[in-house]
């Protein structure tokens, strides 16, 4: 009686095993490409600063790190600077996203509808080419609207008035960076908001101003809080700005110091792991406690639902003679946000060294920058890699992405249930902690510095949104498609490349395109983890930056938007032309 069960169990074990083999080996796939190198960068913050391998750090098994950065004045100073960037670029870019998602989503301000595909192009805009612009425009010394000013005035000073190398000047451009995503998670806020709430409010008696502080910032709360939550996250993450701008002007963040932690000659002589790994460490904590704050708001969100059943449309207010002022208002963000900075950069790419826009300097105008980059054998190879990079990157998401949202929504298990909370674990991981983590794993291997490494580390950090956006296209397919397909006889896997995959088609390019344009902007792993002999656009853009002054990386940075803007286009044609066919 007692040894059947005991000789079926194993059985049954297997048969379990064998009937979730791909779950599993998906599961197990993401847990270490994610989990691994999160542990050896943990490994590592006990290893002696020049620690080669998890062998080395665990050989030499202390806490001197964390003695050494917890016992140094600076730290604090540098936490402060995090902290007080973070709050600030919130803060700000939350300021004119809230203005503008109220003026396009509540007012009858000309041109909204317009302002939606506008709004594409700043957020495709690499914050690299951002700041670089500005540093142009608000160099101290030589910035354009600094000499315009001063010529003005007539002021006998060579220098300022204005200068962009200031926490301030990073938190003004950052905010500009971050407020076309912002807007767009807020939109809904205020389109789903029943005006008849407010409506009753006024009833009542309620003035305007009492209406907005008593009952539409109440309502609007939650995803306010959200998008603070998210974007706490995301700031800890922020780097390109940073990059330009503090390190230039000695403000240093938490994420430029894990980089010239990692860099030789940059802070210690000698690229120390320990120290860098210790500070990511403090990265990825404060990264989890915002996420947690995040999805602790998302669960309480139900409280101050305002859609329901009865249909409703909410009610534009009339801006009247403010309208037009309200425009120039958005015009204004474009024009600093995306305008004033490309100009300069395509200004200075015509110049073989920097001057004021002038028409004098029009005589100085030649292509010898472009025609220096393209017979640079690296800048090519560069092209190459990047070519390279996206094409493999996105695919492998995508279609990484297809198969997990197909589990997750067509096979639901426990089993998949892991395999989509661990899929959406890389978005509380900032991309500098990722970068981080793949470098000290891979150094003594063969893939340290190679595009194989960047691919990696690309495919873990897109693979959060990614699902998140083959996760509601593979929802609004019906099942009963796929089913139909296996009672005629297919596969499951035929089922999923011929049914499945071609229905999911128009959100799969669209999936694509988006992950292929966060590619070619991003900065960060590159930078991190690209080798001399593997290097991106992004490595020779910081390059020339970083040797001969913002001028000098003006061309590459010029190709490099030129590039983004026609693949946003084409990804927001796809999205126009997707939504059509759905209609």
């Amino acid at each position: 009686m007692t040894t059947a069960p005991l000789s079926t169990s194993p059985n049954r074990l297997l048969t379990t095993i064998r009937s979730n083999a791909l779950p599993l080996g998906i599961l197990i796939l993401l847990t270490v490409a994610i989990g691994v190198p999160m542990v050896v960068m943990i490994l590592f913050t006990f290893g002696a600063p020049d620690s080669i391998g998890v062998g080395d750090a665990l050989a030499s098994f202390n806490f001197n790190n964390y003695d050494k950065v917890f016992g140094d004045p600076s730290t604090y100073r540098l936490l402060l600077n995090t902290i007080g960037y973070a709050a600030g670029s919130i803060t700000f870019g939350l300021s004119i996203a809230l203005v503008l998602a109220w003026l396009v989503e509540r007012t009858d301000m000309p041109g909204r509808t317009l302002l939606y595909s506008l709004m594409f192009i700043p957020m495709a805009i690499p914050p690299f080419a951002t700041a670089t612009g500005w540093l142009l425009l608000l160099g101290p010394n030589a910035g354009a609207i600094n000499v315009w000013v001063r010529d003005l005035f007539e002021l006998t000073t060579m220098r300022g008035p204005f200068s962009i190398y200031s926490i301030w000047g990073m938190i003004f451009v950052t905010g500009l960076a971050v407020a076309p995503t912002m807007w767009l998670l807020l939109l809904a806020n205020f389109r789903n908001m029943d005006p008849a709430l407010e409506e009753a409010g006024s009833t009542v008696g309620f003035n305007r101003l009492n209406v907005l502080r008593r009952i539409t910032v109440p309502l609007m709360r939650p995803g306010t809080m959200g998008v603070i939550a998210y974007y706490g996250v995301v700031a800890l993450a922020i780097f390109e700005i940073p990059l330009a701008i503090g390190t230039r002007a000695g403000i240093p963040v938490l994420s430029t110091q894990l980089f010239l932690l990692t860099r030789s000659g940059a802070l210690e002589g000698e690229p120390n792991y320990g120290i860098a790994a210790t500070f990511g460490l403090i990265s990825m904590v404060a990264a989890a406690f915002f996420m947690y704050i995040y999805l602790r708001v998302l669960r309480d969100s139900a409280r101050f639902s305002v859609v329901t059943g009865k249909g409703f449309r909410p009610k534009r207010i009339g801006l009247k003679k403010f309208k037009w002022l309200a425009l120039g208002i958005v015009l204004l963000y474009f024009l600093a946000q995306v305008i004033a900075p490309f100009l300069m950069l395509l200004w200075s790419s015509f110049l073989p060294y920097y001057r004021t826009p002038s028409f004098e300097a029009l005589s100085y105008f030649s292509f010898i920058n472009y025609q220096d980059l393209f017979e640079n054998p690296r800048f090519n190879s560069a092209v190459i890699n990047t070519i390279i990079v996206v094409l493999v990157s996105s695919t492998l998401v995508v279609g990484l992405a297809a198969v997990i949202s197909w589990l997750v929504v067509r096979r639901p298990s426990p089993i998949t249930k892991l395999i989509n909370i661990v899929a959406f674990s890389p978005l509380a991981l900032p991309a500098t902690v990722v970068s981080l983590a793949l470098l000290v794993l891979f150094i003594p291997t063969p893939l340290y510095g190679s595009i194989i490494l960047l691919i990696i580390g690309y495919t873990i950090g897109l693979l959060a949104f990614t699902t998140r956006l083959t996760n509601a296209a593979q929802i609004q397919l019906d099942k009963s498609l796929e089913e139909a397909a296996m009672t005629s006889g297919l596969s499951p896997v035929n089922t999923f490349f011929r049914i499945t995959i071609v229905l999911m088609l128009p959100a799969l390019l669209n999936g694509w395109m988006w992950a292929a344009v966060h590619i070619v902007r991003n900065f960060t792993l590159p930078l991190f983890l690209a080798g001399f002999s593997s290097p991106m656009m992004a490595n020779i853009i910081f390059q020339r930056f970083e040797n001969g002054g913002p001028e000098a990386g003006a061309a590459p940075i010029v190709l490099l938007v030129i590039a983004v803007m026609i693949m946003a286009f084409a990804s927001r044609r796809l999205f126009q032309n997707d939504n059509a066919g759905a209609n």
